[in-house]
């Protein structure tokens, strides 16, 4: 998991995470790693926005995202070199204000 770079000027940065070891998959690590760190962007580094990107054919990866409250903002169509060819790059994003409320509502 990794979070930046940090934009300070505009109080963003990037997430993104990788889990290598397949036999830990679909256990809930990268949601939980995911969650803990855009936390960590908003409350303890007092960024405005967290910013992922992900590979079209990653469902899974999509998931993540979505269950932490990411939002897709944009997809560059054919950028990525995936596994099966090229992919779309889907941009996903979320603000401090809507990462609180639907903390809130949890």
């Amino acid at each position: 998991i990794k979070i930046g770079p940090v934009n300070w000027h505009h109080l963003y940065a990037d997430v993104s995470y990788f889990i290598g070891d397949r036999n830990t998959w679909g256990r809930g690590l990268a949601t939980e790693a995911v969650l803990l760190v855009t936390g960590y962007g908003f409350e303890s580094l007092g960024l405005n926005k967290c910013n992922a990107g992900v590979y079209s054919g990653n469902p899974s990866s999509i998931r993540v995202l979505e269950k932490v409250g990411y939002q897709q903002e944009g997809c560059l169509k054919d950028e990525l070199l995936g596994p099966n060819g090229r992919e779309d790059h889907l941009l996903y994003g979320l603000n401090k204000k809507k990462f609180f409320k639907s903390y809130d509502e949890r």
